[in-house]
């Protein structure tokens, strides 16, 4: 698993990349739920939320305003 936190100059960046394990289990259903909370707190921040399948694993990437929410 490979995480970063990148400070640009006018956004942070947050990415979790899993990149898997033979025979791993995932109740997609479930982890579903997660997501839509996540991405429903970035969005208040003003960010986006980029979540999906990437090469054998799976990617969330946030990113947010630098500045902090915009209203």
């Amino acid at each position: 698993m490979d995480v970063v936190l990148r400070a640009e100059a006018t956004r942070w960046v947050v990415e979790i990349i899993d990149h898997g394990a033979a025979g791993r289990i995932h109740d997609a259903g479930v982890a579903r739920i997660g997501l839509v909370g996540m991405r429903e707190r970035v969005e208040l921040l003003g960010g986006t939320l980029d979540v999906g399948p990437w090469q054998h694993g799976w990617r969330v990437r946030a990113e947010l305003p630098a500045d902090g929410p915009r209203r």
